[in-house]
């Protein structure tokens, strides 16, 4: 194998990533990157493929080796058959069984903080949707979301199978398509919005996916995390309508947060009410209406307004609009019942 070190370098530069921190990140001493970035040693494929992924570049760019990344030859089906085995097993059972999980755990995946990620993963994955695949992309073990979201029993065993034996044709292929990708090459999918397969498009998610590397650094399997945010994409939607049907009446809606003393929100009408510039970022909207917009009799009644405890919950100011010119604005305000916000609606009154 050849290992291009300039190129190595100038990746490194490029990223600025010091020798100290990569070093850090690879697992590896300082002494060991400068001796690659010198060419004295060469480094091993395992590390160069774990360079490649830090450095967000592409194998071949640093190293004649190509892209695609080795498929480990390691087998963690009986691992998972365990596991599964251990579902509404008694307690003597599975105290009789931990010693022969610890010993095939290790035997499969030999490395300790492997076996602490995977676990890791199942804990903090109860709440969603999680599944984990072997390298010929068949499943060896789902979660109590996974199957939910099947309307399947909660003792069925999906191990073995496949996304055509558990989606439409089409869910499948999207799915099984984009695990293909994420265990060919190494490249994780974070946080990807998009329908939950098999909730026939009447769920919306956060999709993640990760490739799963043995302790040579070569890939072994899939493992996909989604998490429900079916409720969120709802409340945007009707934001969203809110806002628009506010925006046809010209009325403005804002919301104003006590804490943090600037507006959280703003709908399209502040700048048709207000003549507010659109350029001007919503966190720096208070400042230019209190010093452009507000009639300058009226500034100062308007600050106290915003800080103050209590305000009316119907009040009235001038402003001077830059195409219009003065103008009357009528607002009605309201807090939240944890009184961390305001609501207002601002409304041009002028006869």
């Amino acid at each position: 194998m050849k290992f291009y070190r300039e190129e190595f370098k100038a990746a490194r530069n490029k990223l600025r990533w010091s020798i100290v921190a990569l070093a850090k990140e690879c697992g590896v001493s300082r002494q060991t990157i400068f001796l690659w970035e010198s060419g004295k040693v060469v480094p091993p494929e395992g590390k160069v493929r774990q360079l490649a992924r830090v450095l967000n570049v592409k194998m071949n760019s640093i190293s004649d080796l190509e892209d695609n990344i080795p498929v480990s030859g390691k087998d963690v089906t009986p691992v998972f058959n365990l596991w599964n085995s251990l579902a509404g097993s008694s307690t003597k059972s599975r105290q009789e069984k931990r010693d022969n999980i610890v010993k095939q755990v290790y035997s499969h995946l030999n490395e300790q903080e492997q076996l602490y990620a995977m676990v890791n993963a199942l804990l903090n994955s109860l709440q969603s949707i999680f599944y984990f695949k072997d390298k010929d992309m068949k499943y060896l073990v789902a979660n109590k979301a996974f199957l939910e979201n099947l309307s399947l029993l909660k003792d069925y065993n999906v191990h073995g199978k496949t996304d055509s034996d558990l989606f439409s044709q089409r869910e499948a292929d999207k799915n099984d398509e984009e695990d293909i990708s994420v265990f060919k090459t190494g490249k994780p999918v974070v946080n990807r919005e998009g329908y939950i397969p098999g909730s026939k498009k009447s769920k919306w998610g956060l999709i993640s996916k990760f490739p799963i590397f043995d302790n040579d650094n070569k890939v072994i399997g899939v493992l996909g995390n989604i998490t429900d945010i079916t409720q969120i994409k709802e409340f945007e939607e009707v934001q969203a309508l809110i806002s628009e049907s506010l925006n046809k009446l010209d009325v403005c809606l804002s919301i104003y947060s006590l804490a943090n003393k600037g507006y959280l929100f703003c709908n399209d009408s502040a700048y048709q009410v207000f003549g507010v510039d659109k350029s001007i970022p919503v966190e720096n909207i208070e400042e230019y209406w209190l010093n452009n917009i507000v009639h300058p009799d009226d500034r100062d009644e308007q600050r106290r307004a915003i800080h103050a405890k209590e305000v009316p919950p119907v009040r009235e100011y001038r402003i001077i609009h830059p195409q219009k010119g003065e103008r009357t604005i009528k607002v009605i305000k309201t807090k939240s019942h944890n009184q961390k916000y305001t609501i207002a609606l601002s409304i041009d009154v002028t006869k």
